[in-house]
């Protein structure tokens, strides 16, 4: 009977023991194997982390887990925080995170969904958006080299569809419109207006828009104008051929003319303009213009110069 006594009060010490030291000594929550916040104690470091979680669970409406992998260790890694404070520092370190079929573009998530097929929709539907409507032009292509992966990316990058994620994607409209997320150029704007009117420099003007040559802004053409637009984190390539006949304005020459007082002109041949075709090569990327080749030229009628004869004839004194 003693020893059945001894052996439970042993069982009892050492459970208590162990109590003690699992939960009444400071934790470090460490995350991504990197010490984040010390709390008084690990029952205190597990309750902040469940909160977190149930705060993602009520927002989104079921349950959420966390990107970050997330480790609590005993032993403190510096001052130890009260509640309220490591709660405010985990917060800012954690990113909800829910399982879907990710599309990552160099090693970038772009967006994700709850089935693999409507992921692979989404790339097929966003080539076909930037596909030309006529003309010779190679199949589309991706600029990143993209993968679909099953992981946990942030629940507000996961959509329900193709079409709604290529508008969060390439158009910025998960922005609100009252954050000046984007801006229709109107007929006769320029872009340094353009940048005055939002207080942006040239400079911020062109790294919203990379790949868009501000000098030759079109009517309707949208720019990003807001430093809380998302930057486009995938790229479309589509290199098109186009022919096109161009007018070949003529040349000017000058005759002298002993009939005409010094100085004066008199246009022999007025000229004529040529015609040419020329083959392009054009190469966009979602949809804008960013490098144009000749590839040949062939002249359909060459131009007549224009003949100006010019007076040499000395005045009589």
């Amino acid at each position: 009977m003693k020893k059945t006594i001894i052996c439970l009060l042993l069982a009892a010490a050492v459970l208590s023991g162990f109590f003690i030291y699992r939960y009444r000594q400071k934790c470090t929550v460490y995350v991504n194997s990197e010490p984040c916040v010390c709390v008084s104690d690990r029952r205190t470091a597990e309750e902040l982390i469940a909160g977190i979680k149930g705060g993602y669970a009520e927002k989104y409406g079921k349950k959420i887990s966390v990107i970050e992998n997330v480790e609590l260790r005993n032993g403190a890694s510096g001052k130890a925080l009260d509640r309220d404070e490591a709660k405010a520092v985990l917060e800012k370190k954690l990113t909800p995170g829910e399982e879907c079929f990710a599309v990552v573009a160099d090693s970038k998530t772009v967006c994700g969904f709850s089935s693999k097929e409507e992921a692979g929709r989404f790339l097929v539907y966003s080539k076909q958006q930037f596909t030309p409507s006529s003309g010779e032009y190679e199949e589309p292509e991706f600029k990143e080299k993209v993968l679909i992966n099953a992981t946990l990316i942030n629940p507000d990058m996961i959509y329900g569809s193709a079409e709604d994620a290529f508008d969060a994607v390439f158009k910025n409209k998960s922005v609100k419109r009252n954050e000046g997320a984007q801006h229709s150029v109107r007929k006769g704007e320029t872009a340094s207006a353009i940048a005055r009117r939002y207080g942006l420099r040239l400079k911020e003007l062109a790294a919203l828009n990379p790949g868009f040559d501000l000098n030759r802004l079109k009517p309707g053409n949208l720019l990003n104008i807001s430093r809380n637009a998302k930057p486009v984190s995938l790229t479309v390539v589509v290199r098109q051929e186009k022919t096109v006949t161009e007018s070949v304005a003529p040349k000017t020459t000058k005759v002298s003319s002993e009939l005409l007082p010094y100085g004066k002109t008199k246009v022999l041949n007025p000229g004529k303009a040529g015609k040419k075709k020329t083959r392009y090569a054009f190469c966009y990327h979602n949809g804008r213009p960013v490098s144009k080749e000749v590839i040949s030229e062939e002249y359909v009628a060459m131009p007549v110069n224009r003949q100006i004869a010019v007076g040499i004839k000395a005045a009589i004194p």
